[in-house]
């Protein structure tokens, strides 16, 4: 007898949790079928590109977030000379027009599709600049008399420059940024090379200009 109760409870327990599951099945099903799927507009698709684009391109570029006031990337320099630098910046450029030409323009208003022109623009100069040999080029002449990273850094480092000062957190992302100096000057010193044996280089005259400027 003892033995039937508990069988019989075993089968009403499991029963009732079938039930229940089958329950919640049923309600999330009917929660799915019934819920309208979300419209995303082609203002928010564009926005949301532009969001996107502009994380990405701090990641790469981390000295551009800082004057555009975002200062989570003070602590890193970035090395805007290597080959692996060009690749993800080509990269970037050609996701950015594939999902930029997903976007229906003309259900954007006139502000955007304004935006929606300049960010096309943009972006197709930017992706030439890297595809056609134009960075590459710039990388092998990395200082000159007109501007160089060294003595760029040297303003920054001043204190009355974009570079905060204020707190013990500002002085770590300082040394954390020029703790990547380094590997900036090997590879400015390997693209000055490639130069050298390619024929891309400044006038004597303006480099005997500019070596008084980094010493200093």
């Amino acid at each position: 007898m003892l033995h039937r109760l508990r069988m019989a409870t075993v089968v009403a327990t499991t029963v009732s949790s079938l039930w229940l599951v089958g329950c919640q099945e049923s309600s999330d099903t009917a929660t799915l079928t019934s819920a309208p799927t979300p419209v995303v507009s082609a203002s928010e698709q564009l926005h949301d590109l532009f969001d996107r684009y502009r994380v990405e391109n701090f990641e790469l570029n981390p000295m551009n977030a800082m004057f555009e006031g975002v200062m989570e990337y003070n602590h890193r320099l970035g090395d805007g000379l290597t080959d692996d630098y060009i690749s993800q910046s080509l990269a970037l450029e050609a996701r950015s027009l594939e999902a930029l030409e997903a976007i229906d323009r003309d259900q954007l208003n006139t502000a955007d599709q304004l935006s929606y022109d300049v960010f096309l623009y943009q972006r197709n100069s930017s992706q030439n600049y890297f595809a056609n040999g134009v960075a590459l080029w710039e990388a092998q002449i990395p200082v000159s008399q007109f501007f160089s990273l060294p003595n760029y850094l040297a303003v920054l480092g001043s204190g009355g420059a974009t570079q905060p000062f204020a707190t013990v957190a500002d002085y770590d992302n300082w040394l954390g940024r020029m703790g990547e100096f380094s590997q900036w000057v090997d590879s400015a010193i390997g693209r000055m090379q490639e130069g050298m044996e390619t024929g891309v280089v400044q006038p004597r005259v303006l480099i005997e200009r500019t070596l008084p400027q980094l010493k200093a």
